[in-house]
């Protein structure tokens, strides 16, 4: 072995299909060899000591179970070809396997996955990675890992203000990128009771602070700078490149009802909150002076290049839903400042917990939240100008007796936007249900309607909104959820956790449990979306990945390096006395093809 030697300390896991559910390190050990020879890499397969978070001893490990080999390329070199090498069970002695002959170059990525029966098990992921001759020790980037999240960055310590998780458990959290490539968490609810049968998480102001995650050694540090009104429910927009956002409406408290029959109310309730603006260079948070008070459960959607938002419905005080729309589009600085104008229009319909995307073509469409039954009030647009527009609707499951539903997730897939023509994909909710004009609609817990998992290809020109189920060869048990968080990479979507009830679960706690059959979701399923704006489909990238616990009303984030980062969320709806979670955990997605065939 010459050159540049690493050592990569892999601990003995439960297999959780391609989410790693453990801490993996990668360190510096020393060049013995001729340094002109190409670099090493040297494999330790064993347990992590009872902490978690100190290097295990050599001699003891093997293949974690199930695991038959390893694959492992290293990319980012100059010409463009990856250098991959690959590790049978045969190629382990005592816990370790050298792998010989890398290639040398600088800022390599390299990708490690553990392969079962040909599908990945398991991966992991290096960046700003070296492999060069003649030093004598290597840097120590991270691969992703999850649970105690700093244990390849920070070892046992991380240090003083620092820690490998969320210190204060947040349930509806906003998860955002900064320019400098760190993720702040901002606000979510941190106190859960059940009160009369009736599950209620709150904001405190123990989750006010802003809580900032660096990735590149796996660590969260809290600021001394916190919201002035602590919230869940709520919304980020970005502005000016990342550096500063507004925190956009959401409530101090909401109430998942008792079901009573097969309805369940829900409330998110407090006054109107205003807009406050973090600064993520300076680590400041400041009320906003724009008139904006934004509803519980309104749609936002902002411009992409920061210049402009709209806060669309949301539930009035009484529960009823609302028609108000606000609108600011300007500069960066005159948003956050304050001195932006602010716009005032009407929805057609009166919607709550419901979805609102910017298009590339500068239109706003706003789905589902509406009690109509009409098909044509699942949609409608709003133009540049911020004109609400109507739209016809076709292909809807159900066509006229289609169930009305809200609080689902929707995401653009900005691959199969053509001309004025762009394709949202929507996932889960809850039926929304209002006898009469009189009376407060009532949310129906999603796994009592039908399985919603749509394509809906918007035309701007047109003025329609085609939408395309995509359910076929799924379960339809698996698709019934709500508030699961659905993300893009690429061409792929990612839908992960979920609930498939509202108010406390008819099954007992042990049950709703289970991995298969629960009422609370695990699984991350990844599909890649393809063919046409009339023809959308979704292929599977691999088996379902699972996350480290099953858990809903959790935040989920891209991040630079193209893995996901997932964070905090409700575990279970109990008598517990707080089923909030402060877990993170670290995706590292399949790209291109199965590496393990």
């Amino acid at each position: 072995m010459g050159g540049r030697a690493f050592r990569v300390i892999i601990a003995r896991m439960r297999i959780r299909a391609l989410l790693i559910s453990f801490p993996v390190l990668l360190v510096g050990c020393a060049d013995t060899t001729d340094p002109d020879d190409e670099g090493g890499l040297e494999l330790i397969f064993a347990p992590l000591s009872a902490d978690g978070c100190q290097a295990p001893s050599t001699g003891s490990g093997k293949f974690p179970d199930g695991v038959d080999t390893v694959k492992l390329s290293f990319s980012g070199y100059s010409d463009g070809k990856p250098d991959d090498k690959s590790l049978a069970t045969g190629g382990l002695k005592d816990g370790a396997a050298l792998i010989e002959k890398v290639r040398p170059g600088t800022n390599l990525t390299l990708d490690i996955v553990g392969c079962a029966s040909g599908e990945p098990a398991w991966s992991g992921r290096a960046t700003g990675l070296t492999v060069a001759a003649g030093e004598k020790y290597s840097r120590t980037p991270n691969l992703t890992h999850t649970d105690a999240m700093s244990c390849a960055g920070a070892g046992k310590n991380p240090g003083a203000g620092l820690a490998t998780e969320l210190t204060v458990a947040r349930a509806f959290p906003s998860l955002v990128t900064t320019a400098a490539g760190h993720v702040l968490v901002i606000g979510g609810f941190d106190k859960y009771a059940l009160k009369n049968n009736q599950p209620e998480v709150s904001a405190s102001s123990a989750a006010a602070p802003i809580v900032e995650y660096v990735p590149s050694r796996g660590v969260f540090s809290t600021w001394s700078a916190g919201l002035s009104a602590p919230r869940g429910f709520h919304a980020v927009v970005a502005l000016d490149g990342q550096n500063r956002f507004l925190v956009i409406g959401g409530a101090e408290k909401a109430v998942f009802g008792d079901v009573t029959g097969d309805r369940a109310p829900l409330a998110a309730s407090g006054e109107p909150l205003s807009i406050e603006v973090v600064d993520a260079t300076a680590r400041t948070v400041t009320d906003s002076t724009l008139s904006i008070s934004a509803l519980p459960m309104a749609a936002v959607a902002a411009d992409p290049s920061g210049k402009g938002f709209c806060v669309a419905g949301g539930s009035e005080a009484d529960g009823f839903p609302s028609n108000s729309l606000l609108f600011v589009a300007d500069t960066a600085d005159q948003i956050a400042g304050g001195l932006a104008k602010v716009g005032e229009g009407k929805l057609l319909k009166r919607r709550m917990g419901a979805t609102a995307t910017w298009l590339p073509s500068g239109d706003v469409v706003v789905l589902g939240g509406n009690t109509d039954t009409d098909p044509n009030s699942f949609a409608e647009l709003l133009s540049d100008s911020f004109e609400s527009e109507a739209v016809v609707v076709t292909g809807l499951p159900g066509g006229a007796t289609a169930e009305p539903f809200g609080l689902h997730s929707a995401v653009l897939a900005p691959s199969l936007s053509s001309g004025k023509a762009h394709v949202i994909i929507v996932a889960g909710g809850a039926g929304i249900q209002q006898e009469n004009d009189a009376t407060i609609p009532e949310w129906i817990p999603a796994n009592s309607g039908p399985v919603r998992l749509f394509a809906v290809t918007v035309d701007t020109g047109a003025k329609t909104a085609n939408v395309q189920s995509l359910d076929a060869g799924l379960s339809p048990a698996l698709l019934k959820r709500v508030f699961g968080q659905l993300t893009t990479l690429g061409d792929k979507v990612i839908w992960s956790g979920g609930y498939n009830q509202l108010g406390k679960p008819s099954s007992p706690d042990a049950a709703c449990k289970g991995t298969d059959t629960g009422c609370y979701f695990d699984d991350v399923a990844i599909r890649t979306v393809g063919g046409t704006t009339d023809a959308v489909t979704l292929e599977p990238v691999t088996s379902t990945v699972h996350l480290g616990r099953a858990r809903f009303g959790h935040a989920a984030l891209v991040l630079p390096s193209g893995t996901v980062l997932f964070a905090g969320g409700v575990e279970a709806v109990s008598e517990a006395a707080n089923t909030l979670s402060t877990q993170a955990e670290v995706l590292n997605p399949p790209q291109g093809e199965n590496p393990c065939q």
